[in-house]
């Protein structure tokens, strides 16, 4: 079960470093972006505090799921702005 949560998340990340964020984008698209960025960073850090306090392994895996569904929904944002700007 940890590898199906954690393929969607590195599928999505190889996909957002391949494609850089772009110089001009729209406000509320930008809005989402950066809301989502931070909601990763959140989640994290949580992460990390629950390796370092040695926690369980359900509340890893639910952070995990978490953070791979923020990833999933950036690189979603992402692409629409990229269709919307007539990048690939």
């Amino acid at each position: 079960m940890r590898s199906a949560v954690l393929l969607p998340t590195v599928n999505a990340e190889d996909w957002l470093t391949e494609h850089p964020r772009q110089a001009l984008v729209k406000v509320p698209a930008q809005m989402a972006v950066t809301e989502l960025e931070d909601q990763i960073a959140t989640i994290d850090d949580q992460l990390n505090a629950e390796r370092l306090e040695s926690a369980q392994a359900k509340q890893l895996t639910l952070l995990q799921r978490d953070r791979a569904q923020l990833v999933e929904s950036l690189a979603q944002v992402r692409y629409a702005q990229n269709l919307i700007s007539g990048m690939p």
